[in-house]
Order: C-alpha cells, then structure tokens, then sequence
C-alpha cells in the first residue's frame, strides 16, 4: 500500500495498514516526517506540544511490532501514477541525502563547519534523526573544493557526496 505524505493522517494510516500485516510505503517530499505539527510548540485546543503529541506514532512507524512492514521514503516525490484500481504502477523520486541514514547518529558535527550551512536537521527531533545535504547550497556541487562536513564527522563514510 502506496501512501503519500507523513504527516498525522500518513502516520496513522501507515501504522494500521502495516499492523494488519500489509506492507506500506510511506512518501514524504520532506527530509523528516511528522507533517507541520511537529514544528509547533503549542496545537490547539489543548495547547500541547506538536512533537509530544505525535511521538507515540512517529515511534510506531519507526520501532514499533511492525515498523519492518512499513518503508519510508522521506525527500521522495510521485512522479507518475498509471494503471487501474487494484493494479496501480507507481513511479517515486527520491532525491539524494548525500548521508547514510543507516548509519548516521545524527550527533551534528558536521553542520557547524560548513559555511554554506548546507548541511542540517531539518529541526530539533526530527524523525529520522539525521542530517541532509542542500546540493542546490553546497560547493561541492557548485564545482568547488569542500569537505569540511565529511572530515568533521566523527563516523567514517556516513556521508556520501556521489549518493544518486
């Protein structure tokens, strides 16, 4: 089951699809997911926080019993639906992080030296929690020298400017 957007809807849809034991791929344009209430300090009606309210379903998606049926594809676009009801084929776009989620422990050594700012976490508690690279502010895509963010980061190899 294809679902489109991580926010509050997508998490939850993404959590019962994969509990009644179907596998789910979760797209998010975003680099974290979570959707706007995770910026938000405070939501109405209760005034509570955005990212309190929504960590017991951003923790089942990512660590939950079945968190392993669900993929998520975060900085990932739909680019072309075809087919019919029951038999859709799906294109997605996934642009390049330029950093290996799988080993990333989102520490952000690597954000201070670079003086494009070109590499971040997207906010505080971000899910994932890592950082991505802005090839559109980077120099290193605009043809110049740096590494600055690679050689500060204390995990060998977790940043990959050739990430396709």
């Amino acid at each position: 089951v294809l679902i489109i957007g991580a926010g509050p809807a997508g998490l939850k849809a993404a959590s019962a699809i994969a509990e009644a034991g179907r596998k789910v791929i979760l797209v998010d344009k975003s680099p974290a997911i979570g959707g706007k209430p995770v910026l938000y300090e405070k939501i109405f009606p209760n005034m509570e926080c955005g990212p309190c309210m929504l960590e017991p379903i951003l923790d089942d998606v990512l660590f939950g019993r079945y968190a392993d049926n669900i993929e998520t594809l975060t900085i990932s676009e739909v680019t072309e639906v075809t087919g019919y009801y029951g038999n859709f084929t799906v294109k997605i776009k996934q642009s390049p992080r330029y950093v290996n989620l799988k080993t990333c422990i989102g520490c952000g050594e690597c954000v201070e030296p670079c003086p494009q700012k070109a590499i971040a976490v997207p906010f505080t508690g971000a899910m994932p929690n890592s950082v991505s690279i802005d090839d559109s502010a980077c120099l290193r895509f605009k043809g110049k020298e740096c590494s600055l963010c690679k050689e500060a980061c204390p995990i060998p190899d977790v940043i990959d400017y050739d990430d396709k």
